[in-house]
């Protein structure tokens, strides 16, 4: 059994709580002052006011959205303090793009854009501040509870190298272990196995508010069920250490994947009303793509037939939903002779990519013509991007589950490309499916709309090949 120190529930208790602390601490603060400052004699608001304090909280809303979407609550403890950063700012301009956008419709009850752009300011600057604080409080585990990983093997052990050697700052405390011995991994000296009568005893003395069963025996599992029971009934959340790894990741984990897990799972049913909904959305999104970026399309056409021979669509065969065969649109960003040797995977500063392509790359601009792709319905905008046969077969043969994700429709851009942008090998590849799969346990609407606004903050700030 192991145990590691982190938050309450990473998924969305402390964590995500902090981070909606900042807007709205900085909105209930302007609230305030606007009352204090503009109360009247006869003791209420006017009507003028009452209208400005309601744009605030469309700000506050704004705030909320983009902060949630932008996965800020995660990344409060995140070691990675640059990433930190950038989410940040770009969440914030997300927000008061939006903001601005709404108010544009709605002027009656914009508050002005130099209190939208102090409050989108004071936010950030405030969880700034939060995330200083919290990491200092992990470590004197002044008022974070624990998480206990109880099992045994090579699942416990993997999820505890997870911990110590993740993104996340937290606090190891050591290594037990249920029905035998196990050697600690820090002094070296064999601990004492735990009995699973004494485990309330255990939750209590040590402040553990969720235990992750990472024990592959059924045997096992049985012998300390009704233990943890009596756990879940003290209020302890107890879970499968393939969901707290999701959670914790945003991807499920193959190596403790089997295929009854799958069958029996919450997730990975994609209704007939999703399906409607989702090629409403988009048709949508199609239709202002083109009304937006048809000029922008005729220029980077004109720019590629005056700088290199050849055509200026590039077409390709790619597997589509169930295996189905179809042919991908891009702007070509290589010379026509790219792939005389042999089909590649391409790769970061791909060196077969012309001057202007890896401009088009880098700005994703290249995908414009998938938009064919979207209406012709091969395509959607948010899913697992689609890949040639070549590499299919190889990937099947090499990966369990590779197949699953043939039966969502490929995207133009997906949850594997936001978390994970390049795939130029067999692991990669796998790792990128981890990510594909848990898109696909858990299709919604909303998680297609977090896909595109990351897609859109991934764009703004130049991550492409």
């Amino acid at each position: 059994m192991v145990r590691a120190w982190t938050l309450r529930t990473q998924s969305g208790g402390t964590l995500l709580g902090a981070a909606a602390l900042a807007p709205a601490i900085a909105v209930l603060g302007a609230l305030s002052a606007r009352a204090v400052l503009e109360l009247p004699a006869h003791g209420a608001l006017a009507h003028g006011s009452a209208r400005e304090i309601a744009g605030l909280g469309l700000v506050f809303l704004a705030l909320e959205a983009s902060f949630s979407w932008m996965g800020l609550g995660r990344l409060l403890l995140n070691r990675d303090g640059g990433l930190f950063l950038q989410r940040t700012l770009l969440a914030s301009v997300g927000a008061m793009v939006a903001a601005t956008l709404a108010f544009a419709l709605l002027p009656a009850i914009s508050p002005g854009p130099g209190e939208v752009l102090a409050l989108g300011a004071a936010s950030a600057a405030l969880l700034v501040a939060v995330r200083t604080l919290l990491p200092r409080l992990v470590e004197s585990s002044a008022i974070f509870d624990g998480v206990l990983i109880l099992g045994r093997g090579d699942l416990a052990a993997k999820i505890c190298l997870d911990l110590l050697q993740g993104q996340q700052v937290e606090r190891f405390a050591g290594v037990l272990d249920v029905g035998s011995r196990v050697q600690d991994t820090r002094s070296g000296r064999q601990a004492s196995a735990i009995v699973p009568a004494r485990l309330q005893q255990l939750v209590r003395k040590e402040r553990i508010s969720r235990i992750v069963v990472a024990e592959p025996d059924a045997a096992a599992r049985r012998e300390i069920t009704s233990a943890l029971l009596e756990c879940r009934l003290m209020g302890v959340q107890v879970e499968d250490a393939v969901e707290f790894y999701e959670q914790r990741h945003g991807k499920l984990w193959l190596e403790a994947l089997d295929p009854g897990r799958l069958v029996f799972s919450r997730g990975f049913r994609i209704t007939p009303a999703y399906r409607r909904a989702k090629r409403v959305l988009d048709l949508a999104c199609a239709a202002l793509l083109l009304l937006v970026a048809a000029p922008v399309m005729a220029l980077i056409a004109l720019v590629i037939k005056l700088t290199s021979p050849g055509p200026v669509l590039f077409r390709q065969q790619r597997v589509g939903q169930f295996g189905r065969p179809f042919t991908l649109y891009k702007f070509r960003s290589m010379g026509v002779d790219a792939e005389a040797g042999g089909p590649v995977w391409a790769r970061e500063n791909d060196q077969r990519a012309t001057p202007f392509g890896r401009l088009l790359r880098r700005t994703h601009l290249d995908e414009l013509p998938q938009v064919i792709n979207v209406l012709k319905n091969e395509l959607s905008f948010v899913g697992p991007r689609p890949e040639r046969q070549c590499f299919v077969d190889l990937l099947r043969e090499r990966i369990e589950y590779y197949d699953l994700r043939h039966y969502v429709q490929p995207g133009i851009t997906g949850w594997a490309q936001v978390c994970y942008p390049y795939a130029d090998s067999i692991e990669d590849s796998r790792e990128k499916l981890q990510y594909d799969l848990s898109y696909a346990q858990n299709a919604s609407i909303a998680f297609d709309l977090k896909v595109l606004v990351r897609t859109v903050f991934d764009i703004l700030g130049g991550r492409g090949r």
